[in-house]
């Protein structure tokens, strides 16, 4: 009787309030909370939010529809997405009953209003959408993106758009905070009516990443089918940004082959609030860039380009003494003497990435870091090529060290280190601990160093001192 009692009292706790607590769901995975949603329509409804918030749309997005490219049991086995990709260019392999100047009317857009007849019910709980390496289709279907209303970051990698289309889309997302371009290719069309003479983002816009981007418009005479099926060889052109002032931004990372970094100079005196970029250092190096462009509060990251094909040795050298450079990487097989003079006009690096290669041996690094008295981590990434009877792979060992005090090293180092490197750091007096995730055979010349391992790390300690 009293269990029954007990029992009448107790609380009911609504579940589906507790499910939907935000500090919930920030410990769940996606396929947690889509399994959660199966529970009940309710759920199923409130989660939404949680469910659709990140779009992610890759070659896998025809996985559901494979019968719409008419592909066979014999190509699922295959590699699906070339597979795929080669029947949306409806090349060689096109059914022979459909006309080719019918494949849109009569396949693609039948398709694609499938799709937005999905998608729509829940493409206002979109926050984060992604195309991914979708290639020539995305040409089609980044006029999902029209659906959207609360967006805040995109991410393009890959694929042609026509720009006409493209800076409608942008002209309707307002409240984007975040867009990424990486390699695709913009396409203009003397037919194209108002031109575009270029992309022009959204006055929200906090972060901005161009990286290999260009424009076709030596095309005008072809249609878009010709263009994205038929496959020809046209020299593209920059890909031209417009210089309007973004009085949100605040993040800038540009690297372009197509076009000239002057336009990175150009964009940060139009937007002096930009506090962080991320720039080729060639950049500065061959003196396309004014180092008066940075002010002293800019968070200047630093990078090679694979577009750089100048001779290193014939850069021009600036007055880089008073540029905020944050953060800096170095090139490959690049000559010591070259890499210390380039290294010594960074007085307030933080950030040092060190790319060497299978016969670079920096053991003069104390020497040339010595001078940096900001600088707070190291990284040295040596990599090697395995091979294998049928590929290759590259295999990088990311290395890094924390040095708290340059001069005087009484705290610890955070390593896994080459052994050249590690016998440079033995030495260093003030050293109490080394911290590596490698174990590495201790050197007869440093008897006084002990080894303990814990937890999958290894630390070093001089044995003088007790461990912390």
């Amino acid at each position: 009787m009293n269990n029954n009692n007990n029992s009448s009292n107790e609380t009911n706790v609504d579940w589906v309030n507790v499910i939907l607590l935000k500090d919930l769901n920030d410990f769940l995975y996606k396929s947690d909370i889509i399994e959660l949603s199966l529970a009940s329509k309710i759920i199923r409804e409130k989660l939404a939010p949680f469910v659709f918030n990140y779009i992610l749309v890759d070659d896998t997005i025809f996985a559901s529809d494979i019968d719409y490219f008419g592909l066979t049991h014999e190509y699922r086995e295959k590699s699906f997405s070339k597979e795929v990709v080669q029947r949306f260019r409806a090349s060689d392999n096109f059914p022979n009953y459909l006309e080719k100047r019918d494949y849109k009317s009569l396949v693609v857009d039948p398709y694609l209003k499938s799709y937005k007849e999905r998608f729509e019910p829940y493409s206002k709980h979109v926050k984060s959408f992604t195309f991914n390496q979708v290639f020539q289709p995305l040409y089609y279907l980044i006029d999902l993106l029209r659906l959207t209303t609360n967006l805040n970051s995109l991410y393009i990698d890959t694929g042609f758009l026509l720009i006409k289309e493209f800076q409608t889309i942008l002209d309707g997302l307002q409240n984007l905070k975040d867009i990424i371009l990486n390699s695709v290719t913009f396409v203009k069309f003397e037919s194209d009516k108002p031109s575009v003479n270029a992309l022009s983002f959204p006055k929200s816009l906090q972060e901005l990443t161009v990286f290999d981007t260009k424009l076709i418009t030596r095309c005008y005479k072809k249609g878009a089918y010709q263009l994205l099926f038929e496959g020809f060889s046209i020299t593209p052109e920059p890909l031209p940004i417009a210089r309007d002032h973004l009085p949100d931004l605040r993040y800038l990372e540009y690297d372009n082959e197509y076009q000239s970094s002057s336009f990175v100079g150009e964009f940060l005196r139009i937007n002096p609030q930009i506090n962080s970029i991320k720039i080729p250092f060639t950049d500065l190096l061959i003196g396309n860039l004014d180092p008066d462009i940075f002010s002293p509060a800019t968070h200047v990251v630093l990078h090679p380009s694979k577009f750089f094909n100048h001779n290193l040795n014939d850069v021009i050298y600036l007055k880089l003494n008073d540029i905020p450079i944050f953060e800096f990487t170095t090139m490959r097989n690049v000559d010591q003497g070259l890499f210390y003079r380039i290294i010594s006009s960074f007085k307030n690096l933080k950030i040092l990435h060190i790319n060497l290669d299978n016969s670079t041996h920096f053991n003069s690094i104390e020497n040339i870091i010595i001078e940096l008295n900001h600088l707070k981590f190291i990284n040295v990434n040596p990599s090697k090529v395995i091979q294998t009877l049928n590929s290759q792979y590259l295999c990088s060992r990311q290395r890094w060290f924390e040095l708290s005090k340059l001069l005087n090293f009484a705290d610890k180092l955070v390593d896994s280190a080459p052994d050249d490197l590690m016998e440079i750091i033995f030495n260093f007096t003030d050293l109490r601990q080394i911290h590596t995730a490698s174990i590495k055979k201790l050197n007869t010349s440093h008897m006084d160093w002990g080894y303990r391992y814990s937890d999958g790390y290894g630390t070093w300690y001089r044995k003088k001192y007790a461990l912390e």
